[in-house]
């Protein structure tokens, strides 16, 4: 049997989650250096490196089958962690609300059930489906800030990431009488000042990581984020673009020629520079 290598990146939240795994799978353990640990059974050799890189190396079929019990207990844990997961929906579309979202998971049995990703990674269609199955299984608040509402913000604190700064900690002290243990937010460009004002007044351990999405509640976040910025164009007169492409452009550029200032902030950021 020819003998394979494969690194992931982990963590450090899950850290002990893989180290209690291979314990109850019988792994044994030795000391490695510049490693957490080494673990070995069955010819299988699995590292934890300081640098949170997770190596396997042996068998190919006992890589796998590692590989994929170690994800998904990996995302078991995190969805029973008592997680709150903030992400937002429409920070980079020329029309349409920028919408924030906090989950918590009150049913993680039913919610392991289902095929939980990044809403990045889903089209409309499969948005609606998760919502619509998972919306009674979670605890979840938004905050929809309407485009003639953003343009005021924008104009008052004249940086989206400080704006999201703002209406996040909201978000947050509004899940105050709620239960869980931990808050994890999807990283944006955000300031040490403003991390220290986003962490006053809030007492639980709170965490920022680039992609949080592989935190289920995070994704979660995410989609119903989402799911609420499709809404707000299914319900509009007028048929609008999402993103800001080159037809978002076009139609921006028509609208600002047929609309008045004040109905276009209706309906976009007008704070994105586009040539007229």
């Amino acid at each position: 049997m020819a003998n394979e290598t494969r690194k992931i990146k982990v963590e450090e939240i899950e850290n002990e989650i893989i180290k209690k795994f291979l314990e109850n799978e019988g792994f044994l353990f030795k000391d490695h250096q510049y490693a957490y640990f080494r673990a070995q059974k069955d010819g299988l050799t699995i590292i934890l490196y300081e640098n949170q890189t997770l190596l396997f190396q042996g068998d190919i079929s006992l890589i796998d089958e590692y590989f994929l019990k170690l994800r998904k207990i990996i995302s078991s844990q995190k969805i029973n962690a008592g997680i709150l997961g903030l992400d937002e929906s429409g920070k980079g579309d020329i029309f349409g609300p920028l919408v924030l979202a906090g989950t918590i998971i009150k049913n993680p049995d039913k919610i392991n059930d289902y095929e939980i990703e990044d809403s990045k990674n889903l089209n409309d269609e499969k948005i609606y489906i998760i919502f619509n199955k998972v919306k009674n299984d979670i605890i979840y608040k938004v905050r929809i800030i309407e485009p003639e509402e953003y343009n005021i913000l924008y104009e008052k604190y004249n940086n989206i990431n400080k704006l999201m700064t703002e209406e996040y900690k909201r978000l947050i002290l509004s899940f105050e009488d709620k239960d869980y243990n931990k808050i994890i937010l999807d990283k944006y460009s955000i300031s040490i000042e403003d991390i220290k004002f986003l962490k006053n007044g809030i007492s639980k351990p709170f965490e920022m990581y680039h992609k949080g999405e592989r935190f289920i509640p995070v994704a979660l976040a995410s989609i119903v984020a989402r799911y609420y910025f499709s809404e707000w164009f299914n319900n509009q007169k007028i048929l609008l673009p999402k993103g800001t492409g080159e037809i978002a452009i076009k139609k921006f550029i028509e609208l600002k020629n047929s609309l008045s200032e004040e109905n276009l902030k209706k309906i976009a950021k007008v704070h994105f520079k586009i040539k007229v």
